[in-house]
């Protein structure tokens, strides 16, 4: 971003940056946060020799999203675009949906591409569509045990015990304890679906892009009807393991599971600095990571196996001082072998990626139509350390990288690293708006990978 750029940006209270990439901004925009705020956020504040006098660099190294702070009058936003220009309904659905159901929405659909404008508009509509498409058709009322003081009249059974205690001996006879069953909403899992609305409501006055503002706070408003009547209340993680779904109730979970992942902290960002502050942060990493094992998990050419090695120092007498766990991003079985692979979210696209640091050591080559790649040395000698382990070997392994493909490309095919022993495979993934359509030609560079 050139500094003419960011001083516009910066004129409307906004800095925009995108992940992993520097860019210069005055001192008087940085100035607008304390360095506990910029440290937070994961954005490193920098000056080179040589820099122009009052300019600084700032690199957001992980977080993606919008985050505001700074006093009410001037308030300064933040906004971190991703490093790949990558589907984020697409990972988001494979990272917890599992599916694309909820693209089918036509309100959803005309949206689309208004939504991607803001990259953090994009998941806080996913998770909008997903909860109007369940409670729209799928909202079911329970059975609850309830005590209340009845006036004149009894329902259930009388809480006699308390009766004769608290009012008969008040001189209140005709106020009745009673504890009965009622049919409501008021539910466990309806109370977490509640809470997750009311979260991502007071998120959305966060974006940039007023038309996402718009169509995100019409979404909020036509959901909050079907949950009239359920307690909005503060929800704990021990709340998750305390839902038991019954038959009628197994349909909540896919719902609840995207809940909890927008409660838990895994998107969100509560407090940073020294105040309270509105946030709404991810960590793609993570996001394509769990979006390339949903996807994985839906190949029949193998299964997934979630058990792990461990690596041990031992001493000259066979004693062991230290162990750690070798745990590779995944580890497929099947009854031709076994393969180890690891998720990488880098841009490895020459020219859209920055240039390599000078203590990173890495290599570049050329795939399909002159696409120049840079892979790391670092990741292909990871790769080599599974191959060695005791609880993988034999074993195929490869490095799984993002790539966001225009609609007449075709998926790179794999490639191999050789030269120690077997060879470690370098895979490419389509992240970008037409990647669901390329999951076949993924599937097939995992068969061709896999032990002869």
């Amino acid at each position: 971003m050139t500094l003419a750029l960011a001083e516009a940006e910066a004129d409307i209270g906004t800095v925009i940056l995108r992940e992993s990439v520097p860019s210069e901004w005055s001192a008087d925009v940085i100035e607008r946060a304390s360095g506990r705020e910029w440290s937070a956020l994961r954005i490193s504040v920098l000056r080179q020799l040589g820099d122009p006098e009052g300019l600084w660099r700032l690199r957001a190294d992980r977080y993606v999203g919008v985050a505001e702070f700074g006093s009410a009058d001037t308030p300064l936003r933040v906004r971190i675009d991703p490093k790949i220009d990558a589907d984020l309904f697409l990972l988001s659905d494979w990272a917890f949906g599992r599916t694309r159901d909820v693209l089918a929405t036509e309100a959803l659909t005309a949206h689309i591409d208004v939504l991607r404008r803001e990259p953090a508009a994009v998941l806080l509509g996913w998770y909008l569509a997903s909860l109007e498409s369940f409670v729209v058709r799928w909202l079911r009322r329970d059975f609850q045990l309830r005590q209340e003081v009845l006036v004149g009249r009894v329902r259930g059974h009388i809480l006699m015990t308390e009766y004769v205690r608290r009012h008969v001996a008040g001189g209140r006879p005709h106020h009745v304890p009673c504890e009965y069953l009622e049919a409501t909403r008021d539910t466990l899992p309806n109370q977490i679906l509640r809470r997750a609305l009311h979260e991502v409501a007071g998120l959305i006055p966060t974006l940039s892009v007023p038309a996402a503002r718009r169509h995100l706070q019409a979404a909020v408003g036509r959901v909050e009807p079907y949950l009239s009547g359920v307690r909005n209340h503060a929800v704990a993680p021990g709340d998750f393991k305390r839902v038991r779904l019954g038959r009628s109730q197994r349909h909540y979970e896919p719902i609840l599971r995207k809940s909890e992942a927008i409660l838990s902290g895994f998107f969100f960002s509560h407090h940073f600095g020294a105040h309270a502050q509105r946030a709404f942060l991810w960590d793609a990493s993570l996001l394509f990571q769990e979006a390339l094992r949903g996807v994985l998990g839906s190949w029949e050419g193998a299964t997934l196996d979630s058990s792990r090695g461990r690596a041990s120092l031992v001493d000259g007498n066979g004693h062991r001082r230290y162990s750690s766990k070798v745990d590779p991003d995944y580890v497929l079985r099947s009854s031709q072998g076994t393969l180890v692979l690891d998720a990488k979210w880098k841009n490895v696209i020459v020219g859209a990626a920055p240039p390599p640091t000078e203590d990173e050591d890495s290599a570049e080559v050329t795939v399909g139509r002159g696409t120049r790649i840079r892979i790391s040395r670092s990741d292909i000698y990871q790769a080599v350390s599974y191959a060695q382990h005791e609880r993988y070997a034999p074993c195929e392994t490869g490095l799984v990288y993002p790539i966001a493909l225009g609609d007449g490309d075709a998926l790179p095919r794999p490639m191999r690293v050789t030269g120690f022993g077997r060879p470690v495979w370098i895979l490419f993934m389509d992240v970008g708006y037409g990647g669901q359509r390329r999951f076949g030609s993924f599937f097939e560079s995992l068969e061709s990978c896999r032990l002869p």
